[in-house]
């Protein structure tokens, strides 16, 4: 979709959007408040992340940040756009649980990020995915709590709609 284009083209684009979303939701599967991650038709779920007991050849444990994705029936299948993005949370007053600037307080330390897509056939479906990465070394008590955060948007044929509102997981202390 080009960035530059007309008012008239965009409004047009999400209601095309709109209708699509509307007619791909059975009846009585309305999109609640509460549910922020469930959006246009696909709901997003981040789990907790998990070590594994697998290392790389470093021997830095591998994190899996896991999160589940389904989408309902739709007559031209959806594709679902999910970002990713890990960090390390720093526990005010807990020793050796330090961030990058030496300082003991409660900053938190960006890990990385990733994107991936899951396409889904008319039918709708579900899976679960998982965002691999190695264990960062930025506290000095040998634990680190890794938690991630994930938004997503869905494509319906031509239109692809808004990010979500980010969910966040709890936080997984994992030792090295």
């Amino acid at each position: 979709m080009e960035q530059n284009m007309n008012l008239n083209t965009s409004k047009l684009a999400a209601a095309s959007f709109a209708l699509v979303a509307a007619a791909a939701l059975p009846l009585g599967l309305a999109e609640s408040a509460q549910a922020a991650t469930t959006k246009d038709g696909c709901t997003v779920n981040p789990l907790p992340p998990e070590y594994r007991q697998t290392s790389n050849p470093q021997n830095r444990p591998y994190v899996f940040y896991p999160y589940e994705v389904s989408c309902v029936a739709s007559a031209s299948g959806l594709s679902v756009e999910v970002f990713t993005e890990t960090w390390e949370a720093d526990l005010v007053g807990e020793f050796g649980d330090v961030d990058a600037n030496g300082v003991n307080n409660a900053d938190e330390d960006r890990i990385g990020s990733a994107t991936s897509t899951r396409n889904f056939v008319p039918a709708g479906g579900s899976t679960t995915v998982d965002i691999r990465g190695v264990l960062p070394h930025t506290d000095t008590d040998f634990d680190e709590e890794v938690y991630h955060e994930v938004k997503f948007r869905v494509t319906s044929g031509p239109v692809t709609g808004n990010w979500s509102t980010p969910e966040l997981t709890q936080a997984t202390t994992i030792g090295w």
